[in-house]
């Protein structure tokens, strides 16, 4: 597949992105993604593609790129996103939901870092001397 038939998957994938109502920095990263995708496949035709190599490029993020976890998890739903509506193909990879420890969730995040409550006003002692 040569650079140009990827540029018309990538319009191909924007114009899918509008049309579902993705937010303009979710699909400028999902593109990023999938322009990485390709460029380390030798902008081989995707279609062709197996869910091997879709692991060799998760692989290769995670160990010689040093990618986070939550940056890898963005990487797999822009590609199966791509997957899904761009190549009209069924989903080769699911999301890991809980990527991150239990004690780093949205609900538990900011929980050290809470003021204790006060128990009704503080008293203050005046002393009353005639």
């Amino acid at each position: 597949m040569q650079q140009q038939a990827a540029r018309r998957l990538v319009l191909a994938m924007r114009k899918a992105m509008r049309l579902k109502g993705y937010g303009i920095r979710t699909e400028r990263a999902y593109i990023a993604w999938i322009e990485h995708y390709l460029s380390f496949h030798d902008f081989a035709d995707p279609a062709c593609l197996e869910k091997h190599e879709l692991i060799a490029f998760l692989n290769h993020l995670s160990i010689n790129e040093s990618t986070p976890v939550d940056a890898s998890q963005e990487a797999v739903c822009a590609l199966n996103f791509f997957h899904q509506s761009v190549l009209n193909r069924t989903s080769m990879l699911t999301p890991v939901v809980e990527a991150r420890p239990r004690h780093l969730r949205q609900t538990d995040r900011f929980s050290a870092f809470k003021a204790p409550k006060r128990e009704g006003p503080a008293s203050t002692k005046s002393d009353s001397s005639d």
